[in-house]
């Protein structure tokens, strides 16, 4: 199963939409406020994820109080214990809980994404090679899925693939609700007027024990030559529109430069 996370709207607010294997399947509305100021986490309740029949199917909750442990942690306790941090449940169309997000830490240099589901659990490593990022999720130390995010962006609209094998299908809707969260929490322009044009390239690289639980081979070994060339060809065009976009605003710039240091200079010798 191939599902993509696409990122619609960025400027005053914040709309994706989720396709599995071709088809529209859900629209989501995430809130256009911080999540990082005060007590913005709470904002993690307007998330709405919206079926093609226009019903609420997902939402979220932040339990204040299940959280208050990690608000009393010392300093000391994150070197010499481990920590559940930020933790948010999935809610269904019947406010029934359904999953959760939380990310789990020992340490400063040791932490893990934990996604449960009913009562299995997936942990996921979240690794950057160049232009890219990935997410593995694991079932025990089976790789399930595979996460890939573009760090070439357009307009702070934001996109993201999941491929996950056939037989733990039953839980996309709820590693496509950790996208979402994860984009709103670490990707989130919210509070910022988009400039019409904008373009960003990035580079970044992980280096820690995180890395050993990234497969470059995943999606090839699992979903074969075809549709692995497929989406290497599609993740290089995308880089290299946003690249060219780029290059071409900045020959333009250097283009409207020379023309007027040009009439500068004819100027002063006329």
């Amino acid at each position: 199963m191939i599902i993509c996370v696409n990122q619609v709207k960025s400027n005053r607010s914040n709309k994706f939409e989720i396709e599995v294997d071709g088809n529209l399947k859900y629209c989501v509305q995430v809130p256009w406020s911080s999540v990082r100021l005060g007590f913005g986490i709470r904002n993690i309740k307007k998330i709405k994820v919206i079926n093609m029949e226009e019903e609420v199917s997902y939402t979220a909750d932040y339990n204040v109080v299940e959280n208050a442990p990690e608000l009393m942690i010392l300093c000391g306790d994150l070197f010499d214990n481990e920590q559940k941090v930020m933790k948010i449940n999935i809610l269904d169309k019947y406010s029934a809980n359904c999953g959760s997000i939380y990310t789990k830490t020992n340490g400063f240099f040791d932490s893990k994404i934990c996604v449960t589901s009913n009562d299995e659990m997936f942990l996921g490593y979240d690794v950057s090679k160049g232009n890219i990022q990935t997410i593995s999720f694991y079932k025990e130390d089976v790789e399930i899925a595979q996460i890939t995010k573009p760090l070439s962006v357009r307009e702070n609209l934001d996109c993201y693939y999941i491929h996950i094998l056939d037989e733990y299908s039953y839980i996309a809707d709820i590693l496509s609700f950790f996208v979402i969260y994860f984009d709103y929490v670490y990707y989130g322009h919210v509070d910022e007027s988009v400039v019409m044009g904008k373009r960003e390239v990035s580079f970044e690289y992980t280096f820690d024990k995180r890395k050993k639980f990234y497969n470059e081979s995943w999606i090839r070994e699992k979903f074969g030559e075809e549709e692995y060339k497929r989406f290497t060809d599609l993740l290089e065009y995308k880089y290299n529109v946003v690249k060219g976009d780029i290059k071409n605003r900045f020959i333009i710039v250097l283009f409207l430069f020379g023309v007027l240091a040009i009439k500068l200079i004819s100027d002063y010798f006329s």
